[in-house]
């Protein structure tokens, strides 16, 4: 059966391995949602998909296909499952050390190919799994192809963001915990980064020389129209929504908030981090009435009720879906500017980009979009035709394919 025909080029139905941390029902965040994209989108091409994922059983556990992918449920050869109660800092510290280079999934691993027999795998979030698979997949003869989704590659957290502050290269204490990834990332065949931004970081820290591609993410979204847009006789409606986590940049938000002159409302949607950042939070809220904590709330609801969305991110975000979200239902977006977000922003069509660092900046940059209404309108209107390529899954999915017929000529 011919499956897919793109520049002449035929590509027949494959056994496709993707190996996750995280699967349905555990969806942490976008490295989850864009991995369900992913295999869901190449499942309906036609191809055998396979998800290997990590779960808190002690063994494994072959579960029912989910929209045509098959999942197999791993246990975590490590000391805990990442997604238990607190850990102190001397286990994560371990985990971490264990996670550097751990080859207890060896026997796991081999059974499943040899089960599945994928002609490629293609990983994601590997955290749990350790970088030591990529030389147990590459010992079968497989392409192995890695998608990079944050800074895990380079930093224990993967996130890059210590004692309040980002950080412009890896410190000690991550070059250690990640030198497994470094010596293990020659088994990869292609790194897929998810923005430029990100790709020039990595190439920026001294990431190892390993083949590379650019492939955006894009979310099957539809695209709605506002029903009212606000004009100066209204209260703006603002809108911030993920975790809510101190690197997110929530706090400088509510702060630049409060710096604000004019009619605003501030609505905070989704769960925080910690009990303790809740707490800090709410001492900076200070009882203000026009700050709204939400909790977890629907996207699509949370954004048809904003008039601007902030994402002040403090750290290097690899991309920004929420950012895409909020385009999609008509909101424009004040983003952070550097990383991938900038890639997301298109400056005075869909949105504006600031300093989210610099309290004053991010209130300034917030405040010439209410002071300008024919700004405001403008932004409104470029917000759908910004983001085409980000919610075209069918795109994204050919470059996907593209990739995957390459990987096997070589």
């Amino acid at each position: 059966m011919k499956l897919y025909n793109m520049n002449n080029l035929d590509l027949q139905p494959l056994n496709i391995l993707f190996i996750a941390s995280y699967y349905v029902p555990y969806m942490i965040g976008g490295a989850e949602k864009m991995l369900k994209i992913h295999a869901e989108s190449l499942a309906q091409r036609g191809h055998h998909v396979t998800i290997a994922t990590l779960g808190p059983q002690s063994g494994i556990v072959k579960e029912s296909p989910v929209n045509g992918v098959d999942i197999i449920r791993m246990p975590v050869r490590n000391l805990f499952w990442p997604l238990e109660t607190r850990k102190s800092y001397i286990q994560k510290i371990s985990w971490h050390l264990i996670d550097c280079y751990n080859p207890m999934h060896f026997h796991d691993l081999k059974q499943v190919i040899r089960e599945v027999r994928p002609q490629l795998v293609i990983c994601e979030s590997i955290a749990g799994w350790s970088p030591a698979i990529w030389k147990e997949i590459a010992s079968f003869n497989l392409p192995v192809l890695q998608f990079v989704h944050d800074q895990s590659f380079l930093c224990g957290k993967g996130i890059m963001f210590k004692n309040g502050h980002y950080c412009s290269k890896p410190c000690l204490d991550c070059r250690i915990l990640r030198l497994g990834y470094l010596i293990s990332s020659r088994y990869v065949s292609h790194f897929i980064f998810v923005s430029h931004s990100q790709q020039q970081f990595y190439k920026k820290c001294h990431f190892p020389k390993v083949p590379s591609t650019v492939i955006y993410n894009a979310e099957p979204l539809s695209l709605e129209k506002k029903n009212e847009i606000w004009n100066p006789t209204k209260v703006m409606r603002i809108g911030i929504l993920g975790t809510l986590t101190r690197h997110k940049g929530l706090l400088n938000l509510i702060k630049a908030f409060k710096l604000l002159k004019g009619r605003f409302e501030l609505f905070v949607g989704g769960n925080f981090s910690s009990e303790a950042f809740h707490n800090e939070t709410l001492l900076l809220v200070d009882d203000d009435p026009r700050i709204h904590l939400m909790g977890r709330v629907n996207s699509d609801d949370f954004f048809r009720h904003m008039d601007l969305t902030v994402v002040p991110s403090l750290w290097f975000e690899s991309f920004g879906l929420v950012a895409v979200e909020s385009c999609a239902k008509q909101v424009p977006i004040v983003v952070s500017n550097f990383g991938g977000l900038t890639e997301i922003v298109q400056e005075g069509i869909n949105g504006l980009s600031c300093d989210t660092t610099n309290i004053k900046s991010l209130a300034m940059t917030i405040q010439k979009i209410h002071d300008d209404e024919q700004l405001y309108k403008r932004l409104v209107e470029g917000t759908h035709s910004s983001i085409a390529k980000f919610i075209d899954v069918n795109g994204m999915t050919d470059q996907i394919e593209l990739l995957i017929q390459s990987s096997l000529k070589r």
